[in-house]
């Protein structure tokens, strides 16, 4: 692969366009430069946010993401309100939660629910959600990390979405009994 640039070489020794190698090669999925391209099919797919980065467009169909603690800087090219998913039961598993009954899912107002993660506001006790910036795309989950009630140790993980994507909070799924490895 060969990258051609002359932006930036302005000397009046140099002429022309320079070409110069770029050490770029592609194993598997994955380029030298750790960004992993997953492409799902024209039905449902199932993808794990995990360890790394990772370009996803999963194409047609209700595709479920699974969101795990591990997860890095997901970008989800083109998830589809309504119809895709969010999966959120192994980043609640890791918590320490056992079932769908002992965790409450909250909503509200982007400013408002960032303001209260950020101080480990005691109203988001054993409570899970998401919130989306429209300005930048990013989708931040956010989980209650202590199980344990009367205790909150909020943690959040963002995921980048693309141009013109919503989230509701239908979106966000927990199914401790389908639980996913």
């Amino acid at each position: 692969f060969f990258f051609q640039a002359e932006d930036g070489i302005r000397d009046d020794l140099v002429t022309g366009v320079q070409t110069c190698a770029l050490p770029i090669s592609m194993n598997g999925s994955t380029s030298t430069f750790d960004v992993a391209v997953h492409a799902g099919t024209e039905g449902s797919d199932v993808f794990k946010l995990e360890d790394g980065v990772a370009n996803v467009e999963s194409g047609a169909g209700s595709d479920i993401f699974i969101a795990t603690n591990q997860i890095d800087s997901s970008v989800l090219i083109d998830f589809e309100s309504g119809v895709d998913s969010i999966e959120m039961s192994q980043l609640l598993d890791a918590a320490g939660y056992a079932d769908a009954d002992s965790v409450t899912q909250v909503s509200g107002s982007t400013p408002d629910l960032a303001d209260l993660i950020a101080s480990n506001d005691g109203s988001l006790d054993s409570a899970f959600g998401a919130y989306l910036d429209d300005s930048s795309n990013i989708l931040t989950l956010f989980v209650d990390a202590d199980s344990s009630a009367g205790s909150v140790d909020m943690q959040a993980y963002e995921i980048t979405l693309g141009d013109g994507a919503t989230v509701e909070d239908e979106d966000l799924s927990v199914n401790f009994s389908a639980f996913i490895a």
